[in-house]
């Protein structure tokens, strides 16, 4: 299993500048998990942004799609249907956070 590639750099930036504590992390996780009705580890782009905002991740307008792009590649399967897979987002953020302590 391949690590994700990293995140877009300026996202990259913005986390490092306000790190995710654990917790938020595992909220973060958990509210994707229960979006995710059928367990299929995918779940739409625009959730994945709305929960990342309201986990206090604030990606500027101009990232988006880079994370979309980033989103589709980092997962098993490349999808185009506006589902995204949310562990290897969610390991790349912990990444930063364990480097950013």
């Amino acid at each position: 299993h391949r690590p994700p590639p990293p995140l877009p750099v300026t996202v990259q930036q913005r986390l490092a500048e306000s790190p995710l504590s654990l917790q938020q992390m595992m909220n973060l996780q958990q509210r994707l998990q229960a979006t995710d009705r059928g367990r299929s580890g995918v779940v739409p782009f625009d959730r994945l942004c709305a929960e990342m905002e309201a986990a206090g991740i604030f990606v500027p307008v101009r990232e988006i799609d880079h994370l979309k792009t980033w989103c589709m590649n980092a997962g098993t399967q490349r999808r185009n249907d506006g589902y995204v897979e949310y562990d290897p987002f969610i390991a790349a953020l912990d990444e930063i956070r364990a480097r950013s302590r």
